[in-house]
């Protein structure tokens, strides 16, 4: 069972250890920390497999735009469609706050995060992607 959500401090620790796991620069403990206490634009949410914390993403909120900071799967549960799952969950909540455009970083070597981004309509621009979702605003 997937179940998705908002992260809380509590949640920091296995963040932590997914980070290392995903990433040869990772994030410090701290930097989530302050992110989580200190950022009043960060916003992170998390991806639950049974009851265990699968992946996280991380997005900034200035304005109406979002700029995805970090997204993660446990490489133990990689292959599950979780990453989907949550870059939706997490871009719904995102549009439900006012954010109608986002960018990121990824690099040209991750074909995996390139071809889950392209799914939601990311268009590839100097290793930036920039989203270009229209948001539901048809007045027809």
């Amino acid at each position: 069972m997937i179940r998705l959500r908002q992260m809380t401090i509590a949640d920091v620790e296995v963040v932590f250890r997914i980070e290392k796991r995903s990433f040869a620069v990772p994030w410090s403990k701290e930097a989530f920390i302050k992110e989580m206490e200190e950022n009043d634009t960060a916003y992170c949410f998390l991806v639950e497999f049974g009851s265990e914390v699968a992946g996280y993403m991380g997005i900034w909120k200035i304005l109406d735009e979002g700029h995805v900071t970090n997204i993660a799967i446990d490489p133990d549960y990689r292959g599950k469609k979780l990453g989907k799952a949550l870059l939706e969950y997490a871009l719904g909540e995102m549009e439900m706050r006012g954010v109608n455009s986002f960018t990121l970083e990824v690099r040209e070597t991750n074909q995996v995060a390139i071809n889950l981004f392209f799914f939601f309509f990311f268009f590839f621009f100097f290793f930036f992607f920039f989203f270009l979702r229209r948001i539901a605003d048809v007045e027809e």
